[in-house]
């Protein structure tokens, strides 16, 4: 019996409307797409029962594949603004002027700009294109850009908080400022003394106030200005002691 000769009659379960007539290759496609199941029921001329499709000779011998056209590809989605690479070229143009200046990389037009060369409101065009549009609106520029020049802020390192308070060194600011009351040192080393004993009493205050970061930062400063006031008294002195024990030899 031929294969494509169309003498089978199908019908789904529970249903009382047949369909057909199909050949056996007909039936194979139906089973391959999934249309019909085993669980279908045929009949053919001289059958007087419908059977399941399970028990039809010859229904899975040999079963070809079916080929299923697949649809044609469909053409990418264009962007709306197209990604440069980062060598490509640019030319650019000041503000209000014709004079065109070029061609640069991304890279040191971000380099210009972060020295001051250039500013955000010069104009520039892309390769290809006869287009004009100021450097602000090119967003492939903004993460290379430092801060103060319309880049993307660099994250802020959290400041170590102090927990302790600092040492004010009020005695040592005080012998430092009265050591420097002898003639030819005032001129340096009271100014250097007043401000080291101020510095001190602000390190003192901050560390009543509780404000320990605000205190180390004034003890540095009263550290400082002692340090000022000491070069000069410590010659002094020392070229004074010298000169005594030499008299008194």
């Amino acid at each position: 019996m031929s294969e494509n000769r169309k003498i089978y009659y199908i019908v789904a379960p529970g249903s009382t409307a047949p369909n057909g007539p199909f050949s056996l290759a007909e039936l194979r496609v139906l089973m391959q797409r999934g249309q019909v199941t085993d669980a279908w029921l045929y009949v053919v001329d001289g059958m007087n029962e419908w059977r399941p499709l399970s028990t039809l000779p010859g229904l899975y011998a040999a079963q070809a594949p079916v080929v299923v056209p697949m649809p044609a590809p469909s053409a990418p989605p264009v962007p709306a603004t197209p990604v440069m690479p980062p060598n490509a070229m640019y030319y650019l143009t000041p503000p209000g002027s014709n004079r065109i200046k070029g061609p640069y990389t991304l890279e040191r037009i971000a380099l210009m700009l972060n020295r001051r060369k250039i500013t955000l409101q010069w104009n520039y065009s892309e390769p290809g294109s006869v287009q004009w549009r100021p450097l602000a609106d090119m967003p492939a520029l903004r993460n290379q850009l430092l801060p103060n020049c319309g880049g993307a802020p660099a994250p802020r390192r959290p400041v170590p908080q102090a927990t302790e308070p600092a040492s004010s060194g009020m005695v040592w600011s005080i012998i430092f400022l009265l050591l420097g009351v002898w003639p030819g040192l005032n001129i340096i080393c009271l100014p250097a003394g007043t401000v080291a004993v101020v510095m001190s009493i602000l390190t003192m205050v901050h560390n009543s106030r509780g404000n320990y970061n605000l205190s180390h930062r004034f003890a540095a400063h009263s550290r400082a200005w002692r340090i000022v006031a000491m070069i000069p008294e410590g010659i002094f002195y020392t070229v004074l002691l010298i000169g005594a024990i030499g008299a008194a030899d």
